[in-house]
């Protein structure tokens, strides 16, 4: 399976600050896993900067993660002994263990920044070069604003014709989950050059990337509401988040599961989200402006032992 599902636990990363230290998942992550899938969550009342790369990384790159508790999801990768690394500059953010990958997900050591030449046109990031004999099918990217300015940007696979172009932050840093084409290729746009692209790593099966977002968007605000049923097969979803300048509170997660998670990220924002056996997930928004998008969904069984109430949650903005 590209992912496994797990019940979401906090990892505690104790009071050091700003400087990379080693958080061990080997409790709870299997020999011969190739990644973990974390749910970040900021601060209540300020902006914090964050970073995470696999261990053995000389990856040092991190940026501003919004405040009120806002969510962020990425995948990254870890070492034989199930060791990834992270580094924050203050204690009050949070981090959740909410799955792990195996085969099905290759995560490179360093991550591959990939230049772009121009800005404000979709550009072509092709990674055929960088998979080798595998064929990728998705991609995991880091996008980090090495700006003093905020800044648009949108990513889509190679073929699509959404136009999903939202602001990240000054020095912000965010992840997305998107697809490839045939011949390995996505498309990105960016408002400056300064807003890089790095990939972290790739799917090659499990999972499967629309070319065009599915609109799963909801019409009600004020309560939980069952979004559109995933595809049959379905164990969660990658969602894409997008809404209008101002932000939006609203929350994504398993269907039939009471936890909360309110938050914001600035406008546009990826969450990967488990669903029920009917593959069902529930959401709950202020404003009917922000949308969910659906951008690919993993194949395979839940973790048989994971505890059918766990979730995990979408971004908010």
């Amino acid at each position: 399976m590209a992912i496994t599902w797990l019940t979401p636990s906090a990892i505690a990363m104790g009071n050091t600050v700003n400087t990379w230290i080693d958080m061990d998942v080997s409790a709870s992550v299997p020999a011969g896993a190739t990644g973990v899938v974390l749910h970040v969550r900021g601060a209540a009342s300020s902006v914090r900067t964050f970073g995470v790369r696999k261990k053995g990384s000389t990856d040092d790159r991190t940026g501003l993660i919004q405040s009120n508790y806002s969510n962020a999801w990425t995948i990254v990768g870890v070492d034989n002994d199930r060791v990834f690394q992270i580094t924050r500059n203050a204690n009050d953010t949070y981090l959740y263990l909410v799955g792990y990958t195996t085969d099905e997900t290759s995560i490179f050591e360093n991550s591959l920044e990939k230049v772009l030449g121009s800005a404000a046109t979709w550009t072509d990031i092709d990674i055929s070069a960088d998979t080798g004999s595998n064929k990728a099918i998705g991609v995991i990217v880091e996008i980090k604003n090495t700006t003093s300015s905020s800044g648009n940007w949108g990513i889509r696979k190679k073929g699509s014709t959404d136009e999903y172009y939202y602001l990240i932050i000054e020095n912000g840093i965010t992840w997305a989950f998107i697809g490839v084409d045939d011949n390995e290729v996505l498309e990105l746009k960016v408002a400056d050059v300064g807003i890089k692209a790095y990939v972290i790593g790739y799917f090659t099966k499990d999972v499967v990337f629309n070319t065009n977002g599915t609109d799963i968007s909801l019409t009600q605000t004020g309560g939980y509401y069952d979004l559109p049923a995933l595809p049959s097969g379905a164990t969660g979803g990658f969602i894409q988040v997008c809404g209008p300048t101002q932000t939006r509170s609203y929350a994504i997660r398993k269907n039939g599961t009471t936890q909360e998670f309110y938050g914001y990220v600035t406008r546009m924002a990826w969450a990967a989200v488990e669903c029920d056996e009917d593959g069902l997930l529930e959401g709950r928004i202020s404003n009917t402006a922000g949308r969910f998008y659906l951008s690919g969904y993993t194949l395979g069984s839940a973790d048989p032992s994971a505890d059918p109430t766990g979730i995990f949650f979408a971004a908010i903005i």
